[in-house]
């Protein structure tokens, strides 16, 4: 039998709930970079570090595979059709209900600067049709339109749909030292992918997105692997890793390609360290309020590029002070209150109620984390 690691027996990852919140966070301010360095062009440390908040995504990205492979893993390891289905069912009631709404609010903002009669088209519209039902980041499309930040999300549901294969073979891995290297791994193939192969980077979105996104989400599910099996957990894994985005950071002559690589890879040990809960990290994203901003991430996320895109419903808004920057992240905070309590939770609760709920082992942790 399997042992089971003490700190299995925890409830919920409180921690990377939290950090979920600063991550997109880190996204939206990062898609106002040009103004705010237009406003404060002297701001040089705070405005880089501002500009590698696309960043965020790959934090995304990590943490889907680790929470899906703990949520998921092990009832996918002996795929049924039935059990399949129920895993496809269950993302889609997470993740398309608020990517509709949203999707309806920027039809809206397309009503208000044309008129009702461009509805008709929509359904001729490939662009359209592609972000309805979330295949524009397989690469059928060739530039970014409509709710842009939505192509990670159609990233991530094309690796869902291959995620039972490949869960099979995650818990073929027995070894913790082995599914950590295979973590590590993942980001290097990816990077090589992404740079030497496919001539771009880790900063791709809509053309070779799918990539960056599948690597780093099956990183995070062979990093779940390692934390399941036992690795020591007075290693401060959180610390290096923070000490090696700082020293990334710091150091100018390090080639971009190789620093974001990097960069990433550390994001995998501090996913680690505050999985295990590891202070003095979990203070500040294990509280109430941090946990709290992590729960709204996903309306963050989706909302805000109809606040500070071009193409969205509030897209005229002018950014000429920082009171005005401070307004609109406010609202957009304000509004994703509002639909993670009116769209996200109710339509999740009640799409969830169409399956039944799974016999999970004792020993396997619950808690809203493992619902991503």
């Amino acid at each position: 039998m399997q042992k089971i690691q003490p700190w299995l027996k925890r409830q919920q990852f409180d921690c990377l709930t939290g950090i979920r919140g600063f991550a997109a966070l880190w996204i939206i301010l990062s898609h106002q970079f040009n103004r705010l360095e237009a406003m404060y062009p002297d701001q040089g440390a705070l405005l880089k570090l501002i500009n590698v908040g696309w960043l965020g995504v790959d934090i995304f990205s990590l943490l889907s595979g680790f929470i899906i492979s703990y949520a998921y893993c092990q009832q996918l390891s002996k795929p049924t059709v039935p059990v399949i289905g129920r895993f496809l069912w269950l993302r889609f009631a997470r993740t398309w209900p608020l990517h509709l709404f949203v999707l309806v609010l920027f039809m809206a903002s397309l009503v208000n600067l044309k008129d009702f009669s461009v509805i008709e088209n929509l359904w001729r519209d490939p662009q359209f049709l592609s972000q309805l039902f979330l295949v524009q980041g397989w690469g059928f499309n060739s530039y970014k339109s409509w709710n842009v930040p939505s192509w990670t999300l159609s990233a991530e549901w094309f690796w869902y749909l291959l995620f039972p294969l490949f869960s099979i073979t995650i818990v073929q891995v027995h070894r913790a030292a082995t599914a950590l290297f295979m973590a590590f791994a993942c980001i290097s193939i990816t990077g090589f992918l992404l740079i030497q192969v496919l001539d771009t980077s880790f900063a791709t979105t809509h053309k070779w997105g799918v990539v960056r996104i599948g690597g780093e989400m099956f990183a995070g599910c062979f990093l779940y692997r390692a934390y399941q099996l036992g690795l020591p957990e007075r290693f401060p894994y959180a610390w290096v890793g923070v000490a090696v985005i700082v020293l990334v950071l710091l150091n100018p002559d390090l080639p971009i390609d190789i620093g974001v690589t990097l960069i990433i890879m550390a994001f995998l040990l501090l996913v680690l360290g505050l999985a295990m809960n590891q202070q003095p990290f979990r203070i500040l994203f294990g509280n109430r309020a941090s946990i709290y901003l992590g729960d709204l991430s996903y309306s963050l996320y989706m909302n805000h590029w109809l606040f500070v895109g071009s193409g969205g419903l509030f897209g005229y808004i002018q950014f000429t002070t920082i009171y005005t920057v401070i307004a609109v992240n406010a609202a957009i905070i304000g509004m994703s209150v509002l639909t993670y309590h009116f769209v996200e939770r109710p339509s999740r609760a009640w799409l969830r109620g169409f399956v039944k709920p799974t016999n999970s082992s004792s020993t396997q942790p619950t808690g809203k984390s493992a619902d991503k």
